[in-house]
Order: C-alpha cells, then sequence, then structure tokens
C-alpha cells in the first residue's frame, strides 16, 4: 500500500503544470523528495489515516510543488485525508 501511496504522489507532482520554475539547464535540476519523506512520516505516524489537521499542516510545510498541486488537484486537506 505504501508503494501504492508513494507512486501516486510522484507522478502526481511530476504531471502537474502548476510547479516551481524549471531549471534552464536539464543538468543542474535538483530532484527533493522531501515532500515525500514528510508525507510518509504524517501518514506512518497516522497509523495510515491522517486527519485532515495532519495534513494540513503537511500541505502549509509543503515545497512550492505542493503548494501548487493542492489548489487544483487535491484542493484541500479535508479532501485528501
Amino acid at each position: 500500500m505504501r508503494l501504492i501511496v508513494f507512486t501516486f504522489i510522484m507522478f502526481s507532482l511530476l504531471m502537474t503544470t502548476a510547479h516551481a520554475k524549471r531549471a534552464d539547464d536539464p543538468l543542474a535540476a535538483i530532484i527533493s523528495t522531501a515532500d515525500v519523506d514528510a508525507f510518509f512520516q504524517i501518514y506512518d505516524g497516522a497509523g495510515g489515516k491522517p486527519t485532515a489537521a495532519d495534513l494540513k499542516n503537511y500541505i502549509d510545510r509543503g515545497s512550492a510543488g505542493v503548494k501548487g498541486f493542492v489548489p487544483n488537484r487535491i484542493v484541500s486537506a479535508d479532501n485528501l485525508a
């Protein structure tokens, strides 16, 4: 289950058009997995059932990618929970 959730999050973040500015040089691009680590810290800490309040904290502290993705796809922490 954890692999499925991870795959979904990664696919969703990569497919969104509302993300941070792209690197001018592809070889200088930085791929950060900090949002994935933060999500699973909350997910695992809640026994696989995080509350909307838990997820709001994740969204509020998320990267530009999370903040750009949420309004058009997830909409809110309530929807994600």
